[in-house]
């Protein structure tokens, strides 16, 4: 309902629908279609991140729409992969946090939660309220597509859904598995000195 052939030529039928899974590119049989971070504009404003979500300052990690990737399974995915990596290298230290993860969206949640089960020292800031960049979305908009698997949870099977229906959602995840999240919590500066992270609020 995207695109489509009228009078032989590809077409751009409901823009709007497009929820950006990318499936159109893997499909195009000519090659066609690219998808991009960004416009080709904007790309010296993306961050640079390596294939764990690792920027060039090591030890700080961007996943979601931040990453300039959108799509609620992709923020979980990115959250999931960054965590499990950052469990994997892990060592005993005396700050006190392992992990501190900015931001309460689809990524930030999926960071949390991976955090948790990994038994990492963790906690979720969040500038504002639950959900992210989803509290700003239209009322009732559809805001999920795909099935994602949640650490501490199970797999949430929700194909379409209003954005009202997801943020109750979320809601009861978090009270479900007492994810250590802060809201109203605005990170306004964040330094490394000797190896550790300060971070102003």
């Amino acid at each position: 309902d995207v695109i489509g052939i009228i009078e032989g030529k590809a077409t751009l039928i409901h823009g709007a629908k497009c929820v950006g899974h990318g499936l159109c590119a893997d499909a195009c049989p000519v090659g066609a279609i690219e998808l991009l971070l960004a416009k080709p504009g904007r790309s010296a404003d993306m961050p640079v991140i390596d294939e764990h979500y690792e920027t060039n300052v090591k030890d700080i990690f961007i996943v979601g729409e931040l990453g300039g990737i959108g799509l609620i399974k992709n923020a979980v995915r990115q959250g999931k992969t960054a965590l499990e990596y950052i469990a994997t290298h892990h060592t005993a230290h005396p700050a006190d946090y392992d992990v501190v993860i900015i931001g309460a969206g689809p990524s930030g949640l999926a960071s949390g939660l991976t955090a948790a089960s990994k038994k990492l020292k963790y906690i979720v800031l969040e500038q504002s309220d639950i959900g992210g960049a989803i509290l700003h979305y239209p009322r009732a908009k559809v805001v999920m597509t795909a099935p994602v698997e949640l650490p501490l949870w199970g797999k949430l099977k929700l194909t379409e859904v209003s954005k009202e229906t997801l943020l109750d959602v979320w809601q009861k995840i978090i009270a479900k598995t007492s994810l250590n999240v802060s809201i109203n919590e605005k990170v306004v500066d964040v330094r490394k000195t000797d190896g550790y992270f300060s971070i102003t609020t």
